[in-house]
């Protein structure tokens, strides 16, 4: 790559990346892309090529063609300004000697009439075509161009063989689809038929269940007495008639002031087993917690019973957060 003093080349670049480049003193000169083209009354292939014509000069866009040189290659502005200018300079003072300044490859600048006129060269300024002028186009020889020969393909009568075959492989592959038309209709007949199981927004996570499975065990009689007394202790306080929301941070407010003066219930989990259920309970009542049960489809719900008089929702909450991890909380009230 020519080094950063080769302005000629930077102005060169700049015009086949952004189809302009000024020159202070000058202008601005403006490409145009034209693609390549036959021009079949002269037997001529004319490859891409760029024309250039001459606009009026913008400071404003000096300085972002200083910018471009600077993204695309790191050079620094200073110096490629200073040579600009010297440019410039340079082409005013041929201008009023000769009236007329080179600049290559681009073309040739008149002074007429006190006003500049560019002449463009003939060298094709495209980056992919550069230098390229037009190509002859050669017709094809016939002593040369042979047409290929094109043959008939060799047609194979019909063997009593190869129908019977055809008509075996026909008839197998009816019975394939008949059998799996059969399958299908029998598997969707079962899936029509089949209950879909009740969800739960807290479900029961291996979490949850290894950190219940973790609490120390008892034996099966000592958890059904704990059970039966926290069931009958749990019917009394029941809410009938409630409503049900999950409980998200940004409602807290609002469901702390539509709870407020009434029984709720908070649900901490949900568990397939119904043994995970009863320890959960067990731990809340040992955090003294009145402990609420119920069946929600498959699921044993377990959750504490709290009276918005005497507490907060949100106070509540970050108890129970010190006591479980559950993986959501559902408000019940």
């Amino acid at each position: 790559m020519p080094d950063k003093t080769n302005i000629l080349y930077l102005l060169w670049w700049h015009l086949n990346e952004f189809q302009w480049f000024a020159i202070p003193d000058m202008g601005v000169f403006r490409g145009a892309g034209h693609p390549t083209t036959v021009d079949h009354t002269q037997g001529m292939i004319l490859p891409a090529h760029l024309t250039l014509s001459l606009d009026e000069e913008d400071d404003a866009l000096a300085s972002v063609q200083l910018e471009h040189w600077h993204d695309a290659f790191g050079y620094e502005g200073v110096e490629l300004r200073a040579k600009l200018i010297a440019l410039g300079a340079a082409g005013r003072k041929a201008l009023q000697s000769s009236k007329a300044f080179d600049l290559p490859p681009f073309g040739v600048l008149h002074q007429i009439d006190g006003r500049l006129r560019f002449e463009q060269g003939s060298t094709n300024l495209h980056r992919e075509f550069y230098g390229m002028g037009a190509l002859p186009v050669k017709a094809i020889s016939p002593g040369v161009y042979q047409k290929p020969e094109v043959s008939a393909p060799v047609v194979v009568p019909p063997s009593r063989v190869s129908r019977e075959m055809r008509k075996a492989r026909n008839t197998a592959l009816a019975s394939l689809l008949v059998l799996l038309s059969a399958l299908v209709l029998f598997f969707c007949w079962r899936s029509c038929n089949s209950a879909a199981p009740m969800t739960d927004p807290i479900m029961e996570t291996p979490q949850a269940s290894d950190s219940v499975s973790s609490t120390e065990q008892k034996d099966t009689g000592s958890l059904q007495d704990s059970d039966a007394a926290m069931q009958q202790e749990t019917d009394q306080v029941i809410v009938r008639d409630s409503g049900e929301v999950v409980i998200e941070e940004s409602i807290v407010d609002s469901l702390s002031a539509t709870v407020q003066h009434r029984s709720c219930i908070i649900i901490v989990g949900s568990f397939l087993r119904q043994q995970n259920a009863v320890r959960m309970a067990q731990r809340l009542s040992a955090a003294n917690f009145t402990v609420h049960r119920e069946t929600f489809g498959r699921f044993t719900r377990v959750g504490v019973v709290f009276d918005c008089v005497e507490k907060d929702l949100a106070e509540m909450l970050s108890i129970l957060r010190q006591q479980v991890d559950a993986g959501a909380w559902v408000l019940k009230y």
